[in-house]
């Protein structure tokens, strides 16, 4: 199954599962624009979608011998969805918001 027909029969459940992401803001927004923490996710989701169909990857991991090669495009699916979760709990990971002199924390 290509990876954008598991998105679309995937997409409804994730909103629901993580609705809770549309309380917080991505700081991945320009000006007064802000963007919640879902719709970020949704659109980096959809990016990642249009990128793999546009390269031609859909058939990335027929070379490979794994079983359930659905399984793991759904897991890819989730883990891109989910890419900025762990910002909720320390917003200084979002380099945006660090000070003067702070350590960024994606140079470590």
């Amino acid at each position: 199954m290509k990876f954008s027909e598991i998105y679309q029969k995937k997409r409804n459940d994730l909103i629901k599962k993580y609705l809770f992401l549309n309380k917080y803001y991505s700081k991945h927004h320009k000006g007064e624009d802000k963007e919640n923490l879902l719709d970020h996710s949704i659109k980096t989701l959809e990016f990642f979608i249009k990128l793999i169909e546009r390269r031609k990857m859909d058939n990335l991991f027929d070379n490979f011998s794994i079983k359930n090669k659905d399984k793991l495009k759904n897991q890819i699916i989730e883990i891109i969805f989910l890419h900025d979760i762990g910002k909720l709990n320390n917003p200084n990971y979002y380099t945006e918001n660090q000070g003067p002199g702070a350590v960024n924390i994606h140079q470590l």
